[in-house]
């Protein structure tokens, strides 16, 4: 797979205003090739931007970091010691729980979905 011109528009556009959405897979897509430090940047931008979401991402993104091995982070051109500082600072959300269900007898599944 030659990705070498997405990696141009990568350089290209990395400290452009970008939507939120766009952003998240960039810092994926960063965070998955190992470029931690960049995907870094990325995170704190969105939060000084007050961009929508940016909290909520931190905090996964950080979350993934503290599970990386130390060979990992400094790789990717980071430290632990700025991963869990990340950590502290933007905890990762809440999970949301599972919806409960009531167990409704009068109501046959065939009946929901036809």
């Amino acid at each position: 797979l030659d990705v070498s011109g997405l990696e141009l528009v990568i350089d290209q556009t990395f400290d452009q205003p970008m939507t939120a959405a766009t952003r998240a897979e960039l810092i994926n897509y960063l965070t998955n090739t190992g470029r931690l430090d960049r995907a870094e940047n990325l995170v704190l931008w969105a939060i000084d931007e007050q961009q929508s979401d940016a909290e909520r991402l931190a905090g996964l993104f950080y979350e993934r970091l503290t599970r990386l091995t130390d060979e990992e982070l400094e790789a990717g051109g980071l430290s632990r010691e700025e991963a869990n500082d990340g950590h502290l600072q933007h905890p990762p959300p809440a999970p949301v729980p599972e919806a409960e269900f009531e167990d409704d007898d009068d109501e046959d599944v065939d009946d929901i979905f036809g």
